[in-house]
């Protein structure tokens, strides 16, 4: 057996012999005829037959349901099935989905499922397959499925026709054709008026002499038989003249030719009649013997009416150049009878069709840009009107429609003009010229700048005296790729493209993106490099694969007899170099006039277009920036005398009378720079005695040009990071012996602290000393970064002078965070190496609060106002006596950390470094990111722990002997971005700085801070010594919102690497005995190599030899 199954499909509803039908197809599952064929009585059938009383035995063809004499309902009897061989009992015996009987009434043969005899074929070409054609119409439920054999209603004979040459009078005839009077004798009704040529004799019906074959229009049965003999056309089963298929498609009934459905219907009131819909107007078929030629229609589906396509006015296709017929421009030749407006243009299809005679399915039939609908309801000018549908051009100038209405939208925006009326005067393009001029001459109306070399048109006589047509020679380049991460294209070549495009002009870029529709999109880039064209500044636009290059001013060569490539231009025509073009020299543009022929026009040294840039006058050489000892004063002024002082120092003063040197910034050795010497008033030439006020970039106490002289480094305060500023270790008594004699060398760490001498000792006369807190006692502090080292801000230094029982608690973290009810009281005793003197720093507790007496009282104390140092005078301090609180944070607290905000102090970092530091930024900012730290707490921790412990793929190593940083390498000199990204080790004096460098990067007030931290406790006191001598990061913290913004103070933190741990291997030792005298002592001395013991490799250039001396054998 084969399946049957039945999907029911929606169509508009529609009226059919007073019943309400929809549209069902079936479709069955084809397997072969599984079935044996059903047995029947043969001999029984044969007699039947035979006793008929004729061999054209006629049965009626609308059987309702199954009877005796037709148990399968399929419209065939058991005599005509049994001749013809068809399944009596199935109604369909080809298993094509097919009744038997509507097949046999069609011509079909129902014992074949296959070509045009099975449920896909199409016979009559009308688009329908036989199958569809059956179901058209059928009632939902007409037939039950579970009666596999039998059509429980009958055949449906209402669908449409499935094919073109039957013969309605003898289909059901077991001979078909046997009495009748011929198939498509007499189409169905009066095909006499339907104003269609049927016979195709290139005459409408009601002018031909033969009708066409209806020999009677005015009745059915034309040869009077009495039998209806109108046999309806499979094509076209209603005879409206449109294909059953089209109608079915676009929701017409192919079974009634009345009201919506029919020929001279319009459902959607466009105006155009459904024939003109399925046909669009401009018919092939005419009668040429009227003109225009009068239109016939012809029904199909051989030689039937058509479109002239193409039919495009614009191009003159089609008859007579389309001028007088509608157009067809796009191959679509239908239009949709359910909307009026096919294209979606703005425009009724009629209106279109046979009134404008544009193309109703394109909506630009002229393609110009603009929708038809927009150009006929077009507003341009005044009075205003539209513009032409069918011309491109509608004014006829040398811009189409749509290049003059460049947004389309039929009115007259600012930059466009007019598509119906020629554009001839004014200047449409701003640049001075009028239109009419520029139609007569070699530039273009509608470009400001028609060689796209920089200037406009009407600049380039004058004042630019160049050609404004020298190069219209555009250069395109294909775009082979695009690199979105690096913002780089790579082209296909680069030649004629300027190498270094930076203008200082500001002129907007000439290089453009194309689109595929003609968009063209600026865009800047930085430079090129072989094919790459890199910093570019706007991506391409999508489907845009070539790039335009219109400005070729970079390459024009203005010397005499030059050869110029193609592309180059003449408007910046700079015949001297200087890189101002002639004429802005000569009218000056940039608001000083030169000499164009001059690279130097003042011979100050400075070229014209740097001084312009400057804004110096170029012609003025007094007046000039070039400064190559960056002292203040340009080289001019410091090689001459009789300049005004306005253009050294400012001001309106006299005439300058000293000379100076051009090259050094202190010409007399003074320690003061030349520029400064002027504000001062002192002799800048020959006096350097006179000299006041000396730079002191470092904060060390000896001035930038004496540290020059003397060899230390002006930009880290202790050169030789042994702890003491080099101002202590070589005070200025000492400058002219080069430090010969001084208190201690400041190119010699060892002097500075001896490790094992006693500083001080520091005992708590309080209750209540945790004394496994990690105490910190300040000396030095530095918030100045140098990018060597950290040096003290000059420009905040200011003091306080301390008097017994002087409180401050400027920087302290609140009572609320004291681990007691109040500050610890502290004596501390300083032992002869600690001595503290006139003119050096006081070590004391990092967070005093009160100072309440000394010793050597008559000494004076002076409290800076930021970095909380005590500077001495007078005498020396042997004993100090104060108040310091014990602070304790607890994880809470830290947990809501967060920057303090009420200074800007300790945030700065300078400005070079900002520019320059780009790799010590953003490392910093990765380490925070990936700790995903959010409290100020965390992220000092993260960078704290990067520092000492590394990542993933960076790790540190301690060196006491330094990171080796070198000088003149740029970003590689700064100690930051050395030890980051170069040296990846240091001393402890270097990671500090480091460490706080970053911690200003990521928004902490930050500074350095040299000094003693920890000592040894002897149950009493701490006893400090020069071993505990260290430097930490100081940071500046408070609470937020959710712990009330409490001041959390300037809290210590410390970021080195550990110290490589290694393994002494002794090779020798000796002596191998010694006398036992205990009145004498003898030294024992160990020799071997050094190991580290991390990796097992030896420490390179070290000998391990000890002498023990004073060893006792008890």
């Amino acid at each position: 057996m084969y399946e049957r199954r039945s999907i029911l499909l929606k169509t508009p509803s529609y009226r059919q012999e007073t019943v309400t039908h929809s549209m069902r197809f079936v479709i069955v599952n084809y397997e072969g005829n599984l079935e044996s064929s059903k047995k029947r009585s043969a001999t029984l059938l044969t007699f039947l037959f035979l006793i008929s009383s004729t061999a054209s035995i006629h049965f009626s063809a609308f059987e309702a349901s199954a009877t005796n004499n037709d148990q399968d309902a399929d419209g065939l009897p058991y005599g005509i099935e049994f001749i013809i061989n068809t399944q009596p009992q199935d109604w369909d015996s080809d298993n094509d989905g097919l009744p038997d009987g509507w097949e046999w009434q069609y011509g079909l043969d129902p014992l074949s499922s296959l070509g045009e005899n099975g449920s896909t074929g199409d016979p009559d070409s009308d688009g329908l397959t036989n199958l569809n054609e059956y179901l058209f119409g059928i009632p939902s439920g007409w037939d039950e499925p579970s009666t596999t054999n039998v059509l429980d209603n009958g055949v449906w004979w209402n669908g449409t026709i499935p094919v073109s040459n039957w013969d309605e009078e003898s289909a059901m005839q077991v001979i078909q054709g046997s009495g009748s009077d011929g198939a498509d004798e007499d189409p169905v009704g009066n095909i006499c008026t339907d104003t269609f040529d049927n016979d195709h004799d290139g005459m409408v019906d009601s002018n031909d002499n033969d009708f066409d074959g209806d020999a009677d229009c005015s009745s059915d049965d034309d040869d009077g038989d009495g039998e209806i003999d109108e046999d309806p056309n499979g094509w076209d089963t209603d005879g409206d003249g449109m294909p059953d298929g089209w109608e079915v498609a676009n929701g017409l009934d192919p079974t009634s030719n009345s009201n919506q459905d029919g020929t001279y219907g319009d459902p959607d009131f466009d105006g155009l009649a459904n024939i003109y819909e399925y046909v669009n107007p401009a018919w092939g078929t005419r009668n040429g013997s009227t003109f225009p030629p009068t239109q016939y229609f012809r029904p199909g589906p051989i030689n039937m009416t058509i479109t002239e396509s193409p039919c495009n006015p614009i191009l003159s296709l089609g008859p007579g150049g389309c001028a007088i017929f509608t157009a067809e421009v796009d191959g679509i030749t239908q239009t949709d009878p359910q909307n009026n407006d096919t294209d979606g243009d703005g425009l009724n299809d009629s209106f279109e069709g046979l009134v404008l005679l544009t193309d109703p399915t394109s909506p630009d039939t002229d393609g110009d840009g603009i929708l038809d609908g927009i150009e006929y309801n077009g507003s341009y000018g005044d009075p205003a009107q539209g513009s032409d549908p069918r011309d491109n051009n509608t004014d006829g100038d040398h811009l189409d429609d749509g290049d003059e209405d460049l947004n389309g939208n039929g009115v007259i925006d600012t930059g466009e003009t007019d598509p119906t009326r020629i554009n001839d005067e004014g200047d449409f393009d701003g640049d001075g010229l009028q239109n009419w001029e520029e139609n007569n001459s070699c530039t273009l109306w509608n470009v400001a700048d028609t060689d796209g070399g920089g200037i406009n048109d009407g600049d380039e006589g004058f004042p630019g005296q160049t050609d404004p047509c020298t190069s219209t020679f555009d250069l395109v380049f294909t775009v082979i790729a695009w690199d979105g991460e690096a913002d780089t294209l790579t082209l296909n070549s680069t030649e004629g493209i300027d190498p270094d495009p930076v203008d200082w002009r500001g002129s907007p870029p000439m290089a453009y993106y194309i689109s595929p529709n003609g968009t063209q999109t600026p865009f800047g880039y930085s430079f090129l490099e072989s094919l790459f064209m890199r910093g570019v500044d706007v991506e391409p636009p999508a489907g845009s694969n070539t790039i335009l290059i219109t400005n070729g001013s970079w390459c024009w060569d203005a010397s005499p007899n030059a050869s110029n490539d193609p592309w180059c231009d003449d408007d910046y025509k700079d015949t001297d170099g200087d890189g101002l073009a002639d004429w802005e020299e000569l009218t000056a543009t940039w608001g000083y006039l030169s000499d164009p022929t001059l690279f130097d026009t003042d011979g100050d040294g400075v070229n014209d277009l740097s001084e312009i840039l400057n804004d110096t006058d170029p012609r003025e050489p007094c007046d000039n920036l070039l400064d190559s000892d960056g002292d203040g004063l340009n080289n001019y002024f410091e090689n001459s005398t009789g300049c005004s002082m306005i253009f050294g120092i400012g001001g309106n003063l006299t005439s300058d009378v000293w000379f100076t040197l051009w090259n050094v910034a202190d010409s007399d050795s003074g320690g003061v720079d030349d520029g400064q010497e002027y504000l001062d008033g002192t002799n800048p030439q020959d006096n350097p005695d006179d000299d006041i006020n000396p730079l002191d970039t470092d904060g060390d106490g000896i001035p930038d040009s004496i540290e020059l002289e003397l060899g230390t480094d002006w930009l880290d305060p202790d050169s030789d990071g042994g702890g003491v500023p080099d101002g202590e270790e070589c005070p200025e008594d000492f400058w002219e012996l080069d430090c010969i004699g001084s208190p201690s060398d400041p190119f010699d760490p060892s002097d500075d602290i001896e490790e094992n001498s006693l500083m001080f000792t520091a005992t708590n006369t309080s209750d209540g000393l945790d004394p496994s807190v990690r105490h910190y006692w300040r000396w030095h502090t530095y918030d100045y970064y140098t990018g060597v080292s950290w040096g003290v801000n000059s420009t905040l230094v200011g003091n306080t002078q301390v008097m017994p029982e002087f409180s401050v608690e400027q920087g302290v973290a609140d009572q609320s965070f004291w681990n007691h009810s109040g500050p610890l009281s502290w004596e501390i005793i300083f032992d002869e190496a600690g001595y503290i003197g006139p003119g050096r720093e006081l070590i004391q507790p990092f967070n005093v609060v009160n100072y309440t007496t000394w010793v050597d009282f008559t000494a004076g104390l002076n409290f800076s106002n930021y970095t909380r140092d005590v500077i001495v005078d007078s005498a020396v301090i042997e004993a100090l006596y104060v108040n310091a609180p014990e602070v304790i944070l607890t994880t809470e607290i830290t947990d809501n950390s967060t920057a303090f905000d009420d200074s800007e102090y300790g945030k700065d970092l300078p400005q070079d470094f900002l520019d320059n530091g780009d790799f010590v930024i953003n490392l910093t900012q990765d380490i925070l990111d990936q700790s995903g730290a959010i409290s100020a707490w965390d992220k000092i921790k993260a960078i704290q722990d990067f520092l000492v412990n590394g990542n993933e793929t960076i790790s540190f190593l301690r060196n006491h002997f330094g990171s080796g940083r070198p000088d003149g390498m740029g970003s590689d000199s700064d100690i930051s971005h050395w030890i980051l990204n170069s040296s990846r080790e240091g001393n402890c004096d270097e990671f500090t700085s480091v460490f706080v460098t970053m911690l200003r990067i990521a928004g902490m007030p930050a500074r350095k801070v040299t000094g003693f931290a920890g000592g040894t406790w002897d149950g009493k006191a701490f006893n400090v010594y020069g071993k505990d001598f260290t430097r930490w990061a100081e940071v500046h913290l408070q609470t937020n919102q959710n712990q009330g913004e409490l001041d959390l103070g300037w809290i210590p933190f410390e970021a080195c690497p550990p110290m490589s741990e290694v393994t002494v291997n002794v090779e020798s030792w000796g002596p191998t005995s010694i006398e036992r005298n205990v009145s004498i002592s003898e030294e024992i001395w160990v020799q071997g190599s050094l190991e580290f013991t991390e990796n097992q490799t030896l420490v390179e250039n070290c000998l391990a030899v000890s002498l023990l001396s004073g060893a006792r054998i008890i």
